[in-house]
């Protein structure tokens, strides 16, 4: 089923040209895991090389990818125009260099440029957490979803602000005692803030529409919101007290709040009118059951002795097998949709078109589950053991998945058409 076409939906370009840059990211992003499989192997995850790749994933490809799909659900979730539309197209291209430049820094270790570059990713993100959270203030929508997606950037700028502030501490000798608790309260804001509290948000919307799903019940909604929120803190009492009881609070908050989430994607695939669930909403619902081992390790690590390769291993795990997952899963739905509004939505009961299934066959995504899946496991399981031929394994297979999902992006995007419709600048389906 088609999103409904909105005449205050931004222009194609605007989120085309983030989540085009999110694919090109997740290019390099598989290209340069294989390449730094050697430091991995040996754990060295705070080797420049590594904090390079891991930055990345976050602001090249998730972040990327996560502004687009925002933009243009924006309006068919809250049937609301995007505020200043032309500062988001120009907040793109300061993006784009702050990104290119702070990859850069952090691979060359060059402070200076750490600096500077940080700050010019800072203030776009600061820029574009406005805009939304400027947007929602119009909208007539109440509820859980508006409350996860307003809360999530609120998260993002409070993640942000930790991570310039991490950033400074290298040049800044007050702040250096504060790095590691700098680093760890950047790490729950933004994985446990931000993109927790966005995927599921939206998720509110994009499963039932995708399902056909009427008369589920949203009275859980609450419960989960209330719960994450309370876990967010938890854990980020723990990082500033140094306790583990509040790791465990936390985990243990925040797994009941995913599995009240569960629950209540059991429910809209139980309400559904579609006989068949869609492997790539499969696949969103199993990165929610994901999220809970996720949760349950969070409560259990801090008493079981194991070392820091642990909570690098838990980290990997939820970027990868939870945020990467339901982002790829949606973008299965999402692209489809965009391409189809802007190629073909101005023709409909005027010519022949294709329907928007007839853009990808979404059984082929079975090849990048698969590889992705098992490459992420096996991964995983050697990193924890520092075993250099099976974080070979995991690591290829793994690539080998994302460039396969990325080439069926691209045919989906075609690249032949895309530059004439991105220079165009006119609205998503609409006649300028």
């Amino acid at each position: 089923m088609a999103a409904p076409i909105t005449s205050q939906a931004p222009s194609f370009a605007l989120p085309a040209r983030y989540m085009l840059t999110g694919m090109v990211g997740l290019v390099l992003f598989a290209v340069d895991l294989v390449w730094q499989v050697k430091l991995l192997a040996q754990g060295q995850t705070f080797s420049p090389h590594v904090i390079a790749l891991t930055h990345l994933l976050t602001l090249a490809v998730l972040l990327s990818f996560v502004m687009g799909a925002v933009y243009q659900l924006l309006t068919v979730a809250f049937l609301i125009p995007l505020k200043a539309e032309k500062a988001g197209r120009l907040n793109f291209w300061l993006y784009l260099c702050g990104v290119i430049g702070l990859w850069y820094s952090m691979s060359s270790w060059w402070p200076l440029g750490l600096t500077i570059f940080g700050t010019v990713v800072m203030v776009c993100l600061y820029l574009y957490a406005g805009l939304i959270i400027w947007s929602l203030s119009d909208t007539g929508v109440s509820g859980a979803m508006r409350g996860f997606v307003l809360s999530a950037h609120i998260y993002l700028i409070l993640a942000v602000t930790a991570a310039w502030l991490l950033v400074l501490s290298f040049t800044v000798p007050s702040l250096a005692v504060w790095q590691t608790d700098l680093l760890a309260t950047h790490i729950v804001l933004a994985a446990g803030g931000f993109f927790s509290f966005l995927i599921i948000g939206f998720s509110y919307k994009l499963l039932p529409m995708f399902t056909l799903a009427h008369g589920y019940t949203t009275s859980h909604q609450k419960y989960t919101q209330a719960l994450l929120h309370l876990a967010l803190w938890s854990l980020l009492t723990a990082v500033w007290l140094h306790g583990a009881t509040w790791v465990t609070v936390g985990g243990l908050l925040a797994l009941a709040g995913f599995g009240v989430q569960v629950w209540d994607v059991r429910d809209i695939f139980k309400k559904r009118m579609r006989k068949k669930v869609d492997l790539p909403i499969r696949g969103v619902a199993t990165a929610f059951i994901l999220a809970c081992v996720g949760m349950s390790a969070i409560a259990v690590i801090p008493w079981t002795g194991a070392g820091l390769v642990a909570w690098q291993d838990l980290i990997t795990f939820y970027l990868l097998g939870v945020v990467a997952l339901v982002l790829m899963s949606y973008a299965y739905k999402i692209v489809p949709f965009l391409i189809w509004t802007e190629r073909y939505g101005k023709h409909v009961g005027k010519l022949k078109i294709p329907l928007m299934a007839d853009l990808l066959n979404l059984q082929h995504s079975r090849w990048v589950y698969s590889l992705f899946g098992s490459g992420l496991l096996i991964y995983l399981v050697s990193f924890a053991r520092l075993w250099p031929l099976g974080v070979w394994a995991g690591a290829g297979l793994l690539s080998i998945g994302v460039l396969i999902f990325v080439c069926q992006m691209f045919y989906v995007l075609d690249l032949r058409k895309l530059p004439k419709e991105l220079r165009a600048g006119k609205p998503s389906g609409q006649e300028q």
